[in-house]
């Protein structure tokens, strides 16, 4: 059976299996879209700088009660500050909201057979601390046993507190349902239908976003490299496998099934593209 054939089979047994667990699927779920919601504002912060609640709910779409509940748990955890008041012709003047990127740490997972890469980093891209290992099991759980050890041990050299990491990315070479966490496919790590960020949750207490590698180079890109200019963009990735991370007008793409830059399995004369 060709990759590209057992990748799709493995994911049609996937999705029947989880809508038979919640048949409305994951769009539904309320967790996921208050972490959407959550991320949008800080995105939009990050990007504009300073804005008000009004500014947010504009540039969110998301309504002004949520932005309201939102910054208000933001400031409680000090991740956004008050930096004054917009200039206002007549009433009340709109109260301004930034980044604290003191206290927003992220770290970032990149999954590898090989290796496993960590980082710490601050939301302008900072990182504060790196350390690597590797994995002495591909077993799914002894590899996430490993994997959490050594995420302490990254905290504990990084010196911050983890009341300031606010998530964790897990980067992996594969087929990825990123709204539940889960690596449907990995030819690298020899892993199907592992949910690891449901995983990595219960055991760090963090909120864990998982995206295909490619996808997360290209992001990556786009908000901190030599792409922080242009509205659209291919990332093209040889490393474990051949893949690409697709982004239109900013967008990220990846298709309705998590496929749309695996182009390791486009045929070619002889074969795949990832033979070569």
């Amino acid at each position: 059976m060709s990759k590209e054939r057992n990748a799709s089979e493995i994911y049609k047994k996937y999705t029947k299996a989880r809508r038979s667990v919640n048949p409305e699927g994951s769009l539904t779920s309320t967790g996921y879209l208050r972490t959407v919601n959550v991320i949008s504002v800080l995105r939009v912060l990050y990007k504009e700088g300073s804005c008000s609640r009004s500014e947010l709910s504009k540039l969110t779409g998301i309504s002004l009660p949520t932005i309201t509940r939102i910054l208000t748990e933001l400031l409680r955890k000090s991740y956004v500050v008050p930096v004054g008041h917009e200039q206002s012709s007549g009433g009340r003047r709109p109260e301004l909201f930034r980044l604290n990127s003191n206290q927003l740490m992220i770290i970032g997972i990149y999954l590898r057979s090989s290796e496993v890469i960590l980082s710490v980093a601050n939301v302008d891209g900072k990182i504060i601390e790196k350390r690597s290992f590797i994995p002495f099991s591909l077993i799914p759980e002894e590899f996430i046993n490993e994997l959490v050890k050594e995420l302490w041990l990254l905290i504990k050299g990084s010196g911050i507190e983890q009341e300031q990491l606010v998530g964790i990315g897990v980067a992996v070479a594969g087929v990825v349902d990123n709204k539940l966490g889960t690596i449907i496919h990995s030819n690298n790590l020899s892993w199907n239908n592992v949910a690891i960020g449901k995983l990595l949750e219960e055991r760090t207490g963090g909120t864990v976003i998982v995206e295909n590698d490619a996808n997360s180079a290209a992001l990556a890109e786009l908000w901190f490299g030599c792409a922080k200019e242009v509205s659209s963009l291919v990332y093209l990735k040889t490393d474990t496998g051949v893949g690409a991370g697709l982004i239109c007008e900013r967008r990220l793409i990846s298709g309705p099934f998590g496929m749309a830059g695996e182009i390791g399995n486009l045929p070619v004369l002889d074969g795949v593209v990832d033979d070569y």
